[in-house]
């Protein structure tokens, strides 16, 4: 009786590890937000004066070339404005958030 528990219990570990794994190698729509190879890169942002505005439904930033990618939450329910970037630097000037989704600054 306690190896048949013991087996059902290790069972459910490699179930429920499988299953993660699976979901963390299935590709989100656009790709995950939590692995930015899966986006385009815009390059390098290097804000250092003026305002910028980021709008996470047209996916677009007003100083920056190219759009965002349209990114897939971990659980798969909630879309995301995902902008990939080689580097960030924001060292001077504003930036305004606008748009109904959450927004993923890659780097």
């Amino acid at each position: 009786m306690m190896f048949t528990r013991k087996v059902r219990w290790i069972w459910g570990l490699f179930a429920l590890l499988g299953s993660t794994l699976a979901q963390a190698q299935t590709p989100a729509r656009s790709g995950s937000v939590f692995r930015p190879d899966d986006f385009p890169s815009l390059g390098d942002w290097d804000l250092t004066s003026g305002d910028v505005t980021i709008d996470t439904d047209a996916l677009t930033i007003t100083d920056v070339t190219g759009t965002g990618s349209l990114g897939v939450s971990e659980s798969g329910q909630t879309d995301v404005a995902a902008f990939c970037f080689d580097s960030i630097s924001l060292t001077g000037g504003s930036v305004t958030i606008t748009g109904s989704r959450p927004l993923a600054l890659l780097s």
